[in-house]
């Protein structure tokens, strides 16, 4: 749960949208879970990433889950062969870096431009419905990853 480190006082009301939560950096927003999506890396680590726009893919779930299964094996792969690059290329700028990339090959996988996509239904970002249109979005792209 976030700790409040200090309150100024104003004579207007203002809602909150910017904490900052020093240890596990979850949060609550209206009763929802809000997971910061940034994973702690250790000392030399190094994670690629690489993000989906959203908005190139169908609203309709059978048609989404179809572009899914075919596009994000290849994004895996082409992170993963960036991953390669860099070993093979000898680009880490330390030798334990290198070491660490060796062993753990990281690779992030993100989504952008998700009001974009909700926009093509017209969906409002902050309701109900992105919600859950969102995490159908969110677990495909999850169990294609694996």
């Amino acid at each position: 749960m976030a700790k409040i480190k200090w309150i100024k006082n104003k004579k207007e009301k203002q809602s909150v949208y910017n904490l900052q939560v020093k240890k596990n950096r979850n949060y609550f927003v209206h009763g929802v879970l809000v997971k910061n999506s940034e994973k702690p890396l250790a000392g030399y680590s190094v994670c690629n990433l690489l993000s989906i726009n959203m908005e190139m893919y169908s609203n309709n779930e059978e048609e989404y889950k179809k572009q899914l299964e075919e596009t994000v094996p290849y994004l895996v792969r082409l992170s993963d062969n960036v991953v390669e690059y860099e070993l093979q290329h000898n680009l880490s700028p330390v030798k334990e870096q290198k070491e660490i990339l060796e062993k753990l090959r990281e690779i992030g996988m993100g989504l952008t431009n998700v009001h974009g996509w909700l926009l093509k239904d017209n969906i409002q970002y902050d309701s109900e419905w992105s919600y859950w249109k969102n995490r159908k979005f969110y677990e495909m792209v999850c169990i294609q990853c694996f």
